[in-house]
């Protein structure tokens, strides 16, 4: 069964239903196939984590959910509705609203002449005009609250915080709209470890209390598996497999993962043995504006086939809400 004639989840628990996306850039070499029909949904109150190297889509499907580009073909529905073809500026505020997104650095999506407080109670000022000063100070506290920040920092400017901190007050502006959806974008990668930990621990009791859907960006598979309950995995702006965390962890199918999962830095022997074993990262991720013929991953495959080069493999279902786009794993079933 392919992923385009199965629901993975009852209608009304869909919150985000993506179909045959695609968007190509235009360049002076050609046409960047950057997604290439991409289909996919995301659940109400889970974590979608979409996985891959750099150059393989993930961010550009980010961009056009927010509106930042208008889908080429295909369909993006938010609650039922059409939203792949409306740009962010033609959005209205309440959907504006709703779909949120905290970006990988917040030093450069921080105004550094404004403070906290500025920062956050402009997106209070935007969304919710109505309120009087007194409602719109007691919301920004709750939100400072929310994040783990005290009144102490209401006055700093983002040159006086550390990247931590940083990334906390982006969180804050993201929620002080009432999201929804959260888009984080690579949001823990520019971060040290303690630093990291403290935002996905934020991020988790926050999806929580607020009954939050997020859809992570990210390359950092270690980051994944704390977060998330779902993983696409995406190359060169195909999908070549979705599993749930457990499934993906335990039982990689398409190479392409397993190659990814193997390049997972370890400190121990124990988390090694868990690892995929006898596949290595070698190569570069091809351009996409010439991408290789069937399987893009064949290039790099250690298991590549006559028929990889020759037949695009499709998204099958191979067990329970288990999808893989591998020739291989389609041939091994028969």
């Amino acid at each position: 069964m392919s992923v385009e004639n199965a629901i993975q989840t009852p209608n009304d628990q869909i919150l985000l239903k993506v179909r045959n996306l695609k968007k190509y850039f235009p360049t002076s070499n050609g046409v960047v196939r950057a997604v290439d029909d991409v289909s996919f949904d995301v659940s109400k109150e889970e974590t979608l984590a979409l996985v891959g190297e750099s150059g393989s889509g993930k961010t550009t499907v980010a961009n056009v959910i927010l509106g930042k580009y208008v889908a080429d073909a295909g369909s993006i529905l938010y609650k039922g509705y059409e939203i792949g073809n409306i740009p962010l500026i033609k959005r209205n505020l309440l959907l504006r609203r709703e779909i949120q997104v905290v970006f990988q650095d917040p030093a450069t999506s921080l105004n550094p002449k404004k403070t906290v407080k500025d920062i956050i109670e402009t997106a209070i000022n935007i969304h919710y005009p109505n309120l009087n000063k007194y409602e719109k100070i007691e919301r920004l506290l709750i939100l400072m609250n929310y994040v783990g920040l005290t009144e102490d920092y209401l006055f700093k400017l983002p040159g006086e915080l550390g990247g931590g901190e940083k990334q906390l007050v982006a969180i804050a502006r993201a929620l002080a709209t009432n999201p929804t959806c959260l888009i984080l974008d690579e949001s823990t990668s520019n971060l040290d470890v303690s630093a990291q930990s403290r935002i996905l621990k934020t991020l988790l009791r926050i999806q929580k209390s607020k009954n939050l859907t997020y859809i992570l960006i990210t390359h950092d598979l270690a980051v994944v598996k704390n977060i998330s309950h779902r993983i696409n995995v995406m190359y060169l702006g195909k999908l070549m497999e979705i599993a749930s965390v457990e499934e993906l962890f335990s039982n990689p199918l398409h190479p392409y993962t397993q190659m990814l999962l193997a390049s997972i830095p370890t400190i121990s022997e124990e988390e090694s043995k868990t690892l995929p074993k006898g596949i290595e990262s070698k190569g570069e991720i091809p351009s996409a504006i010439n991408p290789p013929s069937g399987c893009r991953f064949r290039t790099r495959c250690p298991f590549v086939m006559n028929i990889c080069s020759e037949q695009e493999p499709i998204l099958n279902e191979v067990s329970h809400g288990h999808y893989v786009a591998c020739h291989l794993i389609n041939s091994m079933k028969k």
